[in-house]
C-alpha cells in the first residue's frame, strides 16, 4: 500500500523520501516531502481498532504531534486506497487502459 501511494507521488513528480526518522520525535514518517514539508501516512487495518475506522490511540497521537512539529500532514487510510483502487479497475475495464493512476492522483492531490 505504501509503495503504491509512493509510486503515485513519484509518477506526479514530487521529490519523496520513504520511511524518514524525524530527529526531534524519533518517529518513522512513511513518506516525506521535503519541498512541501509534507508527510503522507498510510494507514493500515493494524493502525484502527479492530473492525472499525477508530484510530489507535498511538497512531492519533503520533499524528498530531507530527502536525504539532509544523508538518503539513496527509492521512491515507486504507479502506480510502481500496475503494480508489476499486475506481481505477473500474475506469481501466471501461477505458482500455491507461488512465488508471487518474483516481489515485485525485485522491492524493484532494
Amino acid at each position: 500500500l505504501q509503495a503504491d501511494v509512493a509510486r503515485v507521488l513519484r509518477n506526479l513528480n514530487y521529490d519523496i523520501e520513504e520511511e524518514v526518522i524525524e530527529e526531534s520525535t524519533g518517529y518513522s514518517l512513511d513518506i516525506y516531502l521535503p519541498k512541501e514539508n509534507m508527510v503522507v501516512e498510510v494507514d493500515g487495518p493494524f493502525h484502527y481498532c479492530k473492525d472499525s475506522k477508530q484510530p489507535l490511540g498511538s497512531t492519533v497521537l503520533k499524528h498530531r504531534h507530527i502536525r504539532g512539529i509544523g508538518y503539513v500532514m496527509v492521512t491515507v487510510p486504507y479502506w480510502d486506497w481500496a475503494v480508489t483502487d476499486v475506481k481505477e479497475r473500474d475506469v481501466l475495464a471501461g477505458a482500455g487502459g491507461g488512465v488508471g493512476e487518474e483516481a489515485k492522483e485525485e485522491y492524493l492531490l484532494g
